[in-house]
């Protein structure tokens, strides 16, 4: 049987020509070419063997990384066995990237201009033949260090903690650079948040707070940044 694969990428050249270079192989079959607001819309993933998910759309507002929802609503309906997700990225070492895509239960990561000198990585890997260990999302040394400076835990939900900013009014807040003026409802909004993000309370610096049980307002804004976007200048490190 071929693999039936969807393809998913808001920019029409990189997701045709992806199609064009897979679909050349008599063993995958491309289904269907989406980008990442009409995937979201599909009732049923049932029939999808693999996917392949840009993970990242640089024009969006607000989250650039809209694969991350891709990749949750497919494992709504479809577990790693049913179907396989496999993101594509030129951002393949951004922790920020790579966290919400465990937490999202994706499968494999390849970096765009790796593939983009040979193509056969990713071709093996919808075929399901990659190699052992081959763009795994185990967390690097690098990584736990970027995330301990944020305070992220092994308990944190990044993904649940920026849905609960969006839904509240704790987003507006983020995207306007400013906090509650009353000290009473700004605590109340860290508790809330970080019921969900279960951060460590840290300094400016990275360093552990000891003194605090919750994260400071600077503290949330840092994550928030940190794991929205990977392309605002000078808001993709962690002490910004």
């Amino acid at each position: 049987m071929r693999t039936r694969t969807v393809i998913v990428d808001n920019e029409a050249i990189g997701r045709s020509g992806t199609a064009a270079l897979l679909g050349s192989n008599p063993l995958i079959d491309v289904v269907a070419i989406l980008d990442h607001d009409e995937a979201l819309a599909i009732a049923s993933w049932a029939d999808v063997d693999v996917a392949v998910v840009d993970a990242a759309a640089e024009e969006r507002e607000g989250d650039q990384f809209p694969g991350v929802a891709v990749v949750e609503a497919i494992r709504k309906q479809r577990s790693t066995s049913e179907t396989r997700i496999i993101i594509l990225t030129a951002r393949a070492f951004h922790p920020a990237l790579r966290r919400r895509m465990r937490e999202a239960r994706a499968d494999l990561l390849y970096n765009r201009y790796e593939l983009a000198r040979d193509l056969t990585p990713l071709i093996r890997a919808v075929l399901g033949q990659e190699e052992p260990g081959q763009a795994h999302l185990d967390e690097s040394v690098e990584e736990q260090q970027a995330l301990r400076e944020l305070g992220v835990s092994k308990q944190t939900r990044v993904n649940a903690a920026l849905a609960h900013a969006d839904e509240t009014e704790v987003g507006l807040f983020l995207n306007s650079g400013t906090a509650p003026r009353s000290n009473r409802r700004r605590i109340t909004m860290r508790k809330r948040f970080d019921k969900f993000a279960q951060l460590d309370p840290r300094s400016t610096s990275g360093e552990s707070l000891r003194s605090s049980s919750i994260p400071s307002w600077s503290q949330i804004e840092r994550f928030y940044r940190f794991f929205r976007s990977a392309y605002h200048g000078g808001k993709n490190s962690p002490k910004t």
